[in-house]
């Protein structure tokens, strides 16, 4: 329930400026899911990769070809330009309070690993040992490695003798010195024993390594990045539970340990900026209302909220120009239930942009005392112009090509599959009146598309609508 950094994000959409912007609206029915898959860490042990992650977008601690066996780890000394960061590898931690030491009552008197490296002049790697009782240090073992070697090599360190066995210990081994790390150094280790322990480390051979990744809805943007290199499962998921088709979206209230523990998920078409949400997708029309399907399950007196923003850039102050927009909160819904939410315009053009945001709480108003646990279902979101036309834009254009477009009088409609003759078209103007017998239309069955006559319309952007056998493919063109 922290209102800090993450909270921010929601408040600052009014006001953000966007400029960059995606192709198209899509996948309003998360139909689609993308696999990011960001780095993976060795089971059992402790890597850097989220710090390097946050930093540089890359891992410093990653799986290679082991000396026996099918893997080893591979630590090396990464740079951003600014900081260095050496690769490290960890039984145990080291946490902002001190040493995390992992539980271990074996009384090792040295090491044996396999190493390969290649530690830059001026630099060290090392391997540190730190046993302790009762979270007393009982020694402090520093084994340092320079130079170089070329191939795997079995070594063997002695540590200092301790006169009863530990609780727990801190094994670490780092590519660089933390002090004054020097970029291109690298250290390869695998195989690790502990002779003279009755207790070995569970995969010692760093045979198993676990992926830390999310999947996310094509062409949206969500916070589960931050929760999973926060080491959290994802708040944002996939569920079956759909309205329509195979999937709909599932969005719970959750904290973001990475950003201090924030009280926040978040869903938007656009992407997440240093000011908070930013960007968007390339929109021109002007619907009436947004509207979707969804379940809410709200923690105690929980809101969903729902945001949208419609802009254009202005060049002569280079900012966007708000256009219209909505901000409302839904309340619970047991079974899918339609919301339909009125768009409010300020300014009489035509946006360039448009932008929209989900959370499973509303985190705007600052007297809502909000929860973990709140959950979202999302499904089945389109704009709704007057008279009733609605274009559910998670179909448009796909799979349906409509060309040239623009057009002077002679437009053609490639259903490539997703129709034939008996397909039900429609044509509508952006205020929503049936434009459909102003033209003339021939479906050609060996192309599989229709030909339109369309000289007769107005210039202007129309919307088309084909129906087929209970599916809907839907998209715009412009008559000049």
């Amino acid at each position: 329930m922290k209102r800090t950094l993450l909270s921010f994000v929601l408040i600052s959409i009014s006001i953000f400026i966007s400029q960059t912007v995606q192709s198209q609206i899509s996948n309003l029915g998360f139909e689609t899911w993308t696999q990011t898959n960001l780095f993976e860490n060795p089971d059992t042990f402790t890597t850097y990769n989220v710090q390097t992650y946050f930093s540089t977008f890359s891992a410093n601690t990653t799986k290679i070809s082991g000396h026996s066996g099918n893997y080893a780890a591979r630590l090396e000394t990464i740079s951003n330009g600014t900081d260095t960061i050496p690769g490290v590898l960890m039984l145990g931690n080291i946490g902002s309070n001190g040493f995390i030491r992992y539980p271990f009552s074996g009384q090792a008197d040295s090491i044996k690993v396999w190493l390969r490296y290649n530690v830059m002049p001026g630099d060290t790697a090392f391997i540190a040992w730190l046993p302790s009782k009762l979270g007393f240090p009982l020694a402090f073992d520093i084994i340092p490695i320079t130079g170089s070697q070329s191939t795997f090599t079995q070594f063997t360190f002695a540590f200092t003798h301790t006169p009863v066995a530990p609780d727990s210990v801190l094994l670490v081994f780092t590519s660089s010195n933390f002090d004054s790390p020097v970029q291109g150094s690298w250290l390869e280790v695998d195989n690790i024993e502990l002779p003279g322990s009755n207790q070995q480390i569970p995969n010692a051979g760093l045979e198993h390594w676990s992926n830390f990744s999310y999947e996310d809805p094509s062409d949206w943007w969500t916070t589960n990045l931050f929760q999973v290199l926060g080491g959290q499962s994802p708040s944002i998921v996939k569920t079956t539970d759909a309205h329509s088709g195979n999937f709909a979206l599932s969005l719970t209230s959750g904290t973001i340990d990475a950003f201090g523990g924030d009280t926040l998920t978040l869903l938007t078409n656009g992407s997440f900026g240093i000011n908070g949400p930013e960007g968007g997708d390339a929109y021109s029309d002007r619907p009436v209302k947004l509207s979707g399907y969804y379940k809410y399950t709200p923690v105690a007196n929980d809101s969903a909220l729902v945001l949208m923003r419609l802009s254009k850039w202005n060049t002569a102050n280079n900012m966007q120009d708000s256009i219209g927009g909505v901000v409302a909160t839904l309340g619970p819904a047991s079974s899918y239930t339609k919301f339909s939410l009125d768009i409010g315009y300020n300014l009489s053009y035509n946006p360039d942009t448009v932008i929209l945001a989900f959370a499973a709480s509303d985190y705007i108003d600052i007297n809502n005392i909000y929860h973990p646990g709140s959950e979202l279902i999302l499904d089945d979101l389109a704009f709704e112009f007057p008279n009733g036309v609605s274009l559910p834009v998670k179909e448009a254009l796909s799979g349906t090509i409509v060309y040239p477009n623009p057009s002077t009088g002679t437009l053609y409609i490639d259903l490539s599959g997703k129709g034939d003759a008996s397909s039900d078209i429609r044509l509508y103007n952006l205020i929503g009146k049936d434009m459909t017998n102003q033209v003339i239309s021939n479906y050609d069955m060996a192309k599989n598309r229709y030909l339109l006559n369309i000289e007769s319309l107005e210039s202007g952007i129309y919307i088309y609508i084909i129906q087929e056998n209970g599916k809907t493919h839907s998209g715009k063109f412009t008559k000049q």
